[in-house]
């Protein structure tokens, strides 16, 4: 009888509580820190309240892509939506920077399945940010910008596969 979102939500749920019990850490349900409006829009105003809670808070692990309607039915962001639960925790943790790690260093100036060798772009600006991941770019989510830019956290793109690159 559980709905899709939640079984879906649940192997991020549970690899969180393994990492947090693992590294020690406090464990914190994102389905206690975002929120949605019943219609399944996410709710900025309302996890904004529920996210204060992590102001402090020390050592945290919170799952990504899933939150909660009111009425406490989990509820999933679309693919890519642990990036938009990164932003958020970024902006409620008033965050220097928000690191969002992924499989290439930054964002490329073309898209390599068609140019050779791009380069990468060292800085960009959060509405170019925005309109290169609308226009297909999908090494941010277009919706993690949000939080982050309300905030002026600057947004650094890491490499997991070669973390010493820029």
């Amino acid at each position: 009888g559980a709905s899709v979102d939640y079984v879906a939500s649940r192997g991020e749920y549970l690899n969180g509580l393994l990492l947090a019990d693992y590294l020690g850490f406090t464990f914190l349900d994102a389905a206690e820190l975002i929120c949605f409006h019943s219609d399944g829009t996410y709710d900025d105003e309302t996890t904004q309240q529920w996210t204060q809670r992590l102001e402090t808070q020390q050592s945290v692990v919170v799952p990504g892509f899933y939150g909660r309607k009111r009425d406490g039915s989990i509820k999933t962001l679309s693919r890519g939506g642990s990036d938009i639960t990164g932003s958020i925790v970024a902006r409620a943790v008033q965050a220097d920077v928000y690191e969002n790690w992924t499989d290439v260093s930054g964002f490329l100036m073309a898209d390599p399945r068609i140019v050779d060798n791009p380069k990468v772009m060292r800085t960009v600006t959060y509405a170019e940010l925005r309109e290169l991941s609308y226009m297909g770019a999908t090494v941010l989510h277009e919706d993690s910008i949000f939080p982050v830019r309300r905030a002026k956290i600057p947004i650094n793109v890491r490499n997991t596969n070669a973390p010493d690159e820029p």
